[in-house]
């Protein structure tokens, strides 16, 4: 979150979510290049809370980060990544070629956005999680990467109808989806 890794202007030109025209000089676009999320505009940049790379990760769980090698933004992976090795967290970094910020979303059709989110559930099955639910298009390609564990449904109405059945007393949720996606109502059916 700091912008200030190598990869930002070595990717300036490469990175379609945050680059700079080829017309332009990086040197001459300083502020743009290292600008911060509006999010976080008011908050101590080197904050763990806002820029990973600061974390103390010393009783982390394993974790798997995954990101596009012209992002501007994978020097700061890279960064997270050596920092958890330090700490002794089974970390991996996965770097697809060629690919930038957020390729992911582009998984139905990019072979290395599908190839990412199946990445993302085979991380899962294989460090323990016992079920991985997912819901849209492009979650699909998580479920199936998490093989026997991932359940995948088309719709937000579908899978309500059926997490009663799912979840039981005790059990550990993680719902990640963004406020487009209306996942506040399976939150609220989680509790």
């Amino acid at each position: 979150m700091t912008n200030s890794g190598k990869s930002v202007v070595e990717n300036c030109y490469r990175d379609p979510f945050g680059g700079i025209a080829r017309r332009k000089k990086p040197e001459d676009n300083f502020e743009y290049l290292h600008r911060i999320s509006a999010f976080a505009k008011e908050l101590d940049r080197s904050s763990p809370y806002v820029s990973p790379s600061f974390a103390d990760y010393a009783l982390f769980p394993p974790v798997t980060l995954i990101c596009g090698e012209a992002e501007m933004d994978r020097s700061s992976n890279e960064t997270a990544y050596e920092n958890m090795k330090k700490a002794g967290v089974d970390v991996t970094l996965t770097e697809y070629s060629g690919m930038w910020h957020v390729f992911q979303i582009f998984g139905n059709i990019l072979p290395e956005g599908e190839a990412a989110w199946n990445e993302a559930g085979e991380y899962a099955a294989a460090h323990g999680v016992d079920l991985v639910i997912t819901q849209g298009e492009l979650a699909k390609y998580i479920a199936e990467g998490a093989g026997t564990a991932g359940v995948h449904y088309a719709d937000r109405a579908s899978l309500l109808a059926v997490l009663p059945e799912l979840l039981h007393e005790g059990d550990v949720v993680l719902v990640k989806a963004s406020h487009g996606a209306h996942f506040e109502e399976i939150s609220e059916a989680v509790k």
